[in-house]
């Protein structure tokens, strides 16, 4: 599994952006032209940017022969090849793809202050409040965040999103060497590997492959790295 991630702080000229827009799906341009927010619009199309450098570079392809498609449960996929699944996530200051020869999933969250831990305990588990009963208060608002991107890595990879109540997932953090475990309805989910890293203090990224013992490269991108792969 590999899992390319790229810092995104600064607002790209709109020029550029236009020119970009041209290299990606028109459902992905309209959806970019909706947002108010430059950062929003600037996520949503350096994600697919993204993603289709990612399979241009696996698949050999040209930017012209990239298409995404989903299936039934709204997950992302390359059209016309069954090796390589793609899933791309973005909060913050960050956009990144994870792709692998499995189904995968990816998720990354900003741990920001006014985010209430309180609410996002309603989606834990019991045994995760009472896990988190346990975290020194100062590691608590981290915790949390960590916990939710392997619920989102998790669901993510299967496609089948919130349809599955995060309140009936366990995870269970700092395992022999650091592992994470995932339980369904009390149940321990075997053949799975997660991955997690912390892109920066405030961004914790976990990633799901649906198959054991998985190995994980991460590879950090530049803007002007993604840039240049579309225009001059």
């Amino acid at each position: 599994m590999d899992i390319h991630a790229l810092p995104l702080r600064q607002r790209i000229d709109g020029d550029l952006m236009v020119r970009l827009c041209q290299h990606v799906g028109e459902e992905r341009r309209r959806r970019v032209e909706r947002f108010r927010r430059w950062q929003d619009a600037q996520q949503s199309l350096f994600g697919e940017l993204l993603a289709r450098a990612v399979a241009m570079d696996r698949l050999g392809l040209a930017d012209r022969d990239v298409a995404f498609v989903r299936d039934a449960a709204g997950k992302p996929s390359v059209a016309g090849t069954g090796t390589l699944h793609i899933n791309v996530s973005h909060s913050g200051d960050w956009v990144v793809c994870a792709a692998a020869e499995a189904p995968v999933g990816v998720d990354v969250e900003r741990v920001e202050e006014r985010t209430s831990v309180e609410d996002m305990l309603i989606a834990f588990s019991p045994d995760e409040r009472r896990a988190f009963a346990e975290i020194p208060h100062r590691d608590r608002r981290s915790w949390v965040h960590i916990v939710w991107t392997v619920k989102e890595a998790y669901l993510k990879a299967h496609g089948t999103g919130l349809s599955v109540a995060p309140d009936t997932l366990t995870v269970s953090l700092g395992g022999a060497g650091g592992s994470i475990a995932i339980a369904r309805n009390g149940t321990r989910v075997p053949g799975i590997t997660f991955h997690h890293r912390a892109l920066d203090p405030e961004h914790p990224m976990t990633s799901c492959v649906l198959e054991p013992d998985v190995p994980c490269i991460v590879h950090i991108w530049s803007v002007d790295g993604v840039t240049t792969r579309f225009v001059a």
